[in-house]
């Protein structure tokens, strides 16, 4: 039988841990096992009424057919008026690509922008796929370290100081999967003045822009047209308004910029899903309403494990948004991969180490608030229990 060549690009990703992590979870279940399941960043909240009957519409309706590979124009004009309405951003419809989800988008900017050997800051802890989409097309991730004294953040002096001629890209999430850090209007002035320095293109990832807590606002940079530096954003709808399994993102970019993510879009997808399109339109049309509900919901929870940690003895990172916590579990292991899985068949508890999301997550693991909260608070005194309550400074967080 012959064997199979596969190509050395694909032999460079990896299974994401969070995913490997929710299929053991899987199977403890099926073996009887009770789990609290905090791995998957995946809201808990139900989708939207009024966005299920939108998709049940355009389908009764025939609109169940190919669009445009930018995305519908009604779509696209929404897009445009949430950016001008929650960032004063004024884009128009052709300056915008409707996605199958936001990571698509990123895939397609990466793709669209790199060659071998092209250089990508990444700030870390961060999203665990990023890594590997960045060797996709050849080009070299360079992490860009931080800790918990520096609210898992890094400084302009610790970006500047992995520049080198290579450097072609800077990848921003805001705020930050997997610790929720908030990069604040005074470091984004600096990263923007930073990218036009170094000519360096600067691709953000807002897909959890309008869960912020503390009356928290977040906004994307996004120069005018011949002006600034090339910046591009990417989102999508799956975690405000729960909308995971409709696959629906965008990438917006002014200048231009979408006609080579176009040529990607055409070839790789065709279009997103027609229906996806049309409950997308219907999520837009709630968005004040949505961002309200899962702001409360999520700061609620939030409060509710910092609350237990302090009681119980466990330093948890104080998340500026996201519905994620990071949570140190040094009490129990100095590897966070064996702390996790003693976490996971001692105490019951899922979670997804730190160090997935790079060596600055060593020490810690990430807890996705998706649980009620009295479940959450249980996770957390589970963890206490298991570390021995060490006397940690519990709570702490981003500076203000």
């Amino acid at each position: 039988m012959m064997t199979v060549q596969f190509s050395a690009r694909v032999g460079r990703i990896t299974p994401p841990a969070s995913l490997r992590m929710a299929e053991r979870v899987r199977q403890l279940v099926a073996q009887g096992r009770t789990i609290i399941d905090l791995t998957i960043g995946e809201p808990d909240l139900p989708t939207p009424p009024a966005i299920l009957e939108a998709a049940s519409r355009a389908m009764r309706d025939g609109a169940t057919r190919y669009t445009s590979s930018r995305g519908i124009v009604p779509l696209r004009e929404a897009i445009a008026q949430s950016f001008w309405r929650k960032h004063q951003i004024k884009l128009k419809p052709e300056d915008i690509v409707v996605t199958p989800g936001a990571k698509q988008a990123i895939a397609y900017a990466l793709l669209a922008l790199l060659d071998d050997g092209d250089e990508v800051l990444i700030p870390e802890p961060c999203w665990l796929s990023y890594r590997d989409l960045v060797l996709l097309p050849g080009a070299r991730p360079v992490a860009v370290p931080s800790a918990f004294e520096g609210g898992f953040l890094p400084d302009m002096a610790g970006l500047e100081a992995w520049v080198t001629e290579r450097t072609k890209l800077l990848i921003l999430n805001n705020p930050v999967n997997p610790t929720g850090a908030v990069w604040s209007d005074k470091t984004l002035e600096g990263i923007a003045e930073f990218c036009s320095k170094h000519n360096v293109v600067l691709l953000q990832d807002q897909i959890y822009e309008d869960i912020v807590f503390d009356g928290r606002a977040v906004h994307p940079i996004l120069p005018e047209a011949g002006s600034g530096f090339p910046a591009l954003v990417v989102n999508g709808f799956s975690k405000t308004f729960s909308m995971t399994g409709f696959r629906i993102g965008y990438i917006a970019a002014t200048g231009g910029m979408m006609e080579n993510i176009l040529k990607l879009q055409e070839q790789f997808a065709t279009c997103a899903s027609s229906v996806s399109q049309a409950a997308a339109i219907a999520a837009a049309q709630m968005e004040e309403e949505q961002i309200r509900v899962v702001q409360r919901v999520y700061q609620d929870r939030r409060d509710a494990v910092l609350r237990v940690a302090k009681e119980v003895g466990v330093r948890v990172f104080r998340a500026g948004g996201t519905f994620y916590n990071f949570v140190d579990v040094g009490a129990i292991s100095e590897d966070a991969w064996e702390a996790g899985e003693r976490l996971l068949m001692e105490s019951g508890v899922a979670s997804v180490p730190g160090p997935a999301y790079g060596q600055s997550g060593a020490g810690f693991i990430r807890l996705s608030l998706v649980q009620d909260i009295p479940v959450l608070e249980e996770a957390i005194r589970r963890i206490g229990a298991l570390g021995g309550n060490a006397p940690w400074n519990a709570g702490a967080g981003q500076p203000q």
